[in-house]
């Protein structure tokens, strides 16, 4: 569901009263927010990094959440500053709970620092008051993700005046491998040997929810339609698989690096979501599974539409393999956060499912 000025609560709407020039974005602000979008990307030292969404900024929020809702920013008609918060229902140390994700925060360079003050105190304002809020579910846990080296981004929503607070939750690296697409009658075949729906929700009904933090099943129906599945079998049996899934016109990637000449500009591509290992794979079998369905995942999207293939790989994960880790590729570093309402420090079960960094399912949370 997407809010918007028509369908927010009374509540909500009144958090925006106190910002003047802040609103609630609406569908009819697409044409604008794409452009804005197009024109301020993420940077951080050597490293420039746009998702630029199609035709539609908001079909995204479908893939992604429940719920979602864009801020802007505004002075005299123009666009200064946009901010998104999509929730969805995340396991948390095994119970559902809602989790909302603080995405596309940009500012314009010409913000005065008066109105990047206002922007930052909305934000921090909403994370407060979100608990009471219907239209997210009465949110508590909040996660943003990062490019490593862009404080700003951190510390402009960490000062006296807007006190939210970082935790940062593991590290990550987003790899992309520039490829050229294959012939089409392999992909046919591919799609042939797809496994059924149900097939696919009864293996991760059994394999998430395991994590501290972890998804649901209902990130895995929003992506079914729209994604590839890949699957390791033994004796008919799935204990591997994961989702190729297709940005295609709702977001591409625009990477630059300068230092290094390398350029990725616009392009669409395919990335490798939500794999799994099932719970009752031995350990000693563990990683060589592993590494089995991420280079199944590797070929088989060599066949599939776009130009470029990604994942994400966390703090602590073991290297990637052989041939993976000799192919050149783009690699840009970030971290995962949660962030807090300073107020919020001393609720009860506070801490709770953020205690173990090394089972967050990072690369999962920054699709966007």
């Amino acid at each position: 569901m997407l809010v918007h000025e028509q369908n927010a609560s009374q509540e909500f709407r009144t958090l925006f009263a106190k910002f003047p020039g802040m609103r609630i974005a609406a569908p009819e602000d697409n044409a604008e927010i794409l452009a804005f979008l197009e024109s301020n990307s993420m940077s951080t030292g050597g490293i420039r990094v746009n998702f630029l969404r199609g035709k539609n900024y908001f079909d995204l929020f479908d893939r992604q959440a429940e719920i979602a809702c864009a801020v802007l920013l505004e002075r005299q008609g123009k666009i200064l500053g946009l901010g998104a918060l999509s929730a969805r229902h995340a396991f948390v140390r095994g119970r559902s709970t809602m989790v909302c994700y603080l995405q596309d925060l940009r500012l314009s360079p010409s913000t005065s620092r008066e109105d990047r003050v206002l922007f930052f105190k909305l934000i921090s304002e909403f994370v407060r008051v979100s608990p009471h809020l219907l239209d997210f579910g009465r949110c508590t846990n909040f996660l943003s993700a990062i490019l490593s080296g862009n404080g700003n981004a951190k510390h402009s929503l960490s000062r006296p005046q807007f006190p939210l607070e970082f935790t940062k939750l593991m590290g990550y690296q987003a790899c992309i491998w520039p490829k050229v697409p294959r012939a089409l009658p392999l992909q046919k075949m591919l799609k042939a040997s797809q496994p059924a729906h149900d097939e696919l929700l009864e293996f991760y009904a059994n394999a998430l929810g395991t994590r501290a933090f972890d998804l649901s099943t209902d990130d895995i129906i929003r992506q079914l339609d729209r994604a590839q599945p890949v699957v390791i079998r033994e004796d008919a049996r799935i204990i591997a698989t994961c989702l190729l899934t297709h940005t295609n016109n709702e977001r591409s990637i625009d990477v630059a690096l300068p230092h290094f000449d390398i350029q990725l500009p616009g392009r669409l591509g395919i990335y490798i979501f939500a794999p799994r290992v099932s719970p009752k794979i031995e350990r000693r079998r563990l990683q060589r599974v592993r590494d089995s369905l991420l280079m199944k995942s590797f070929f088989e999207a060599q066949f599939l539409d776009g130009h470029f293939i990604g994942m994400f790989k966390l703090d602590g994960e073991a290297k990637l393999p052989v041939p993976l880790s000799l192919m050149p590729h783009v690699r840009v570093p970030g971290e995962l956060y949660r962030v807090f309402h300073a107020d919020h420090a001393s609720q009860p079960g506070f801490c709770d499912g953020f205690l173990r960094p090394d089972h967050v399912p990072g690369f999962e949370w920054v699709l966007s």
